[in-house]
């Protein structure tokens, strides 16, 4: 696979994972490959976006993640927002399925891929923010951009990000089902583009910020912010993070 990063780039590319230095990130990493938190619990504190489409419908300076899905599982939505809620001081709304005819504008037949970053500039002039929202669309695909074999994610520092699962499953690889490993790697897919779409950069410690040139390197990495990125986004976002 080709790789490669521009850091000046309003699009960032994904990367994995990284190693947890806290208490609280060691225990979720543990409970994420151990299984103890299962893709069927429901958080009882998960909202839900009854209004769908163009408007994340939440007001106020309150940190807001949006989760909109496009031919995503619902149990796996759920156990995304519900780790969401582990880590972040934040209202996690999970919306209803993004319309499928948005994301097959973007779609290139000759590759079947969608080009990432032309969705992304659609994405965000469809779905406004606050300077305290998010959002995070999950897609059941494969992205790419220009001058590069594939993605698993891009985002816009402000807005959010999305993230494509279709590389993220063992099957696509020749492997078995496992879903223990298809949530682990969903679950730092999508922290790290948040970490883009709050000011962070791609990071050179064994960080969930860091680049990632496969599903290899996303499997290597742990599944949290180094100690550098948290003190960074306690300047960038104060009160995010859940330690």
């Amino acid at each position: 696979m080709q790789s490669g990063d521009n850091p000046s780039s309003t699009y960032v590319l994904l990367s994995a994972c990284t190693t947890a230095r806290s208490r609280r990130s060691r225990q979720i990493i543990s409970k994420l490959l151990s299984g103890e938190v299962g893709l069927r619990q429901s958080s009882p504190n998960l909202g839900v976006i009854r209004s769908g489409y163009g408007d994340p419908a939440v007001v106020g300076d309150t940190y807001t993640i949006v989760i909109y899905p496009v031919q995503v599982d619902r149990v796996l939505l759920e156990f995304i927002a519900q780790q969401f809620k582990r880590v972040f001081n934040a209202k996690v709304l999970l919306s209803g399925q993004l319309p499928l005819g948005e994301i097959l504008r973007h779609f290139d037949e000759e590759r079947e891929q969608i080009r990432a970053d032309r969705l992304l500039e659609a994405l965000r002039e469809k779905l406004g923010v606050t300077p305290h929202q998010r959002v995070l669309v999950i897609i059941e695909g494969d992205g790419y951009v220009e001058g590069l074999n594939f993605v698993f994610g891009v985002a816009a520092e402000g807005w959010g990000g999305v993230v494509f699962t279709k590389r993220l499953y063992p099957e696509f690889y020749g492997g078995m089902p496992n879903e223990n490993l298809l949530r682990v790697r969903l679950f730092k897919e999508v922290l790290h583009e948040l970490g883009h779409s709050y000011g962070l950069t791609h990071c050179t410690n064994n960080c969930v910020m860091r680049f990632s040139n496969s599903v290899f390197d996303v499997d290597s990495k742990s599944a949290f912010y180094c100690p550098r990125c948290i003190r960074e986004l306690s300047i960038l976002a104060p009160g995010l993070l859940r330690i």
